[in-house]
């Protein structure tokens, strides 16, 4: 209720605990460059503005809590490609792990295949299985990882039909945005992680039309033309579309 004088501070101290307080919880997904910012009221006319110098802090990954398989749920009769991520407990995928997992399959009771994958050791902390096949049936696989024995076994399950009218199950997230609008995190981190971590088919950058900047628009095209690998992962730039968010909702325009 006062006004500060020329060598006055106030001191802000987020999570101290001393005082008895709970602290400070921080978000439980990933971002870089997390901001805290103050504001001041400098006039005392309600007009408030920042005050330079945010503290930034990034919020990591923390260590192997569970494991998640990733594949194709209905396939004809194509070797397909299993993805193990390995997740800490909150669903963020580890980073810079290294080690191995251990992958089997089983069918009918039987085990029909037993192989050991690398986690990567830079980046994303993922194992791919390649050129998976099985007969006709439910196919289960298995994963755990020997290194890190608290970890939870995980399974998935993959249906061979001959019968089926595609050869599998294709996957696609067609609405995504990154901090080039409203989105978290940069679109490279964004478009690579539906790539190598998600295991998607196709993805669709979709930034918002009253927001996106011509410069990070031909940034974007850019990065996209360079992670399309075509037969493998289709990704195409969009935008969302709002002609009158209050009358009807948004958009997604593609362009192919």
């Amino acid at each position: 209720d006062g006004y500060l004088k020329p060598g006055d501070h106030i001191i802000i101290r987020l999570g101290d605990k001393r005082g008895g307080g709970p602290g400070t919880r921080v978000q439980t997904f990933v971002e870089k460059d997390f901001r805290f910012r103050c504001y001041v009221d400098p006039l005392g006319t309600s007009r408030f503005a920042p005050i330079p110098g945010d503290a930034v802090i990034d919020i990591v990954p923390g260590q192997p809590a569970k494991l998640r398989m990733i594949a194709p749920r209905m396939v004809r009769d194509e070797a397909v490609t299993v993805r193990i991520v390995t997740e800490d407990e909150w669903g963020n995928a580890c980073w810079n792990l290294g080690g191995e997992v251990k992958v089997s399959g089983w069918q009918e009771g039987k085990e029909v295949f037993n192989k050991t994958a690398a986690v990567s050791a830079q980046g994303w902390a993922v194992a791919v299985v390649s050129d998976i096949k099985a007969t006709a049936g439910e196919l289960e696989i298995r994963a755990s990882m020997p290194q890190h024995p608290v970890v939870p076994q995980a399974q998935c399950f993959i249906h061979y039909d001959p019968s089926f009218a595609f050869p599998r199950i294709y996957y696609a997230d067609l609405h995504v945005h990154s901090d080039d609008t409203v989105g978290t995190n940069d679109t490279t981190y964004n478009l690579t992680y539906g790539r190598d971590v998600a295991g998607l088919d196709v993805l669709g950058y979709t930034a918002n039309d009253f927001q996106i900047t011509k410069a990070r628009w031909d940034k974007a095209v850019e990065l996209i033309g360079t992670i399309n690998k075509p037969g493998e992962f289709v990704c195409y730039p969009g935008t969302e579309w709002c002609g009158s968010s209050c009358a009807g909702g948004d958009h997604n325009v593609i362009f192919l």
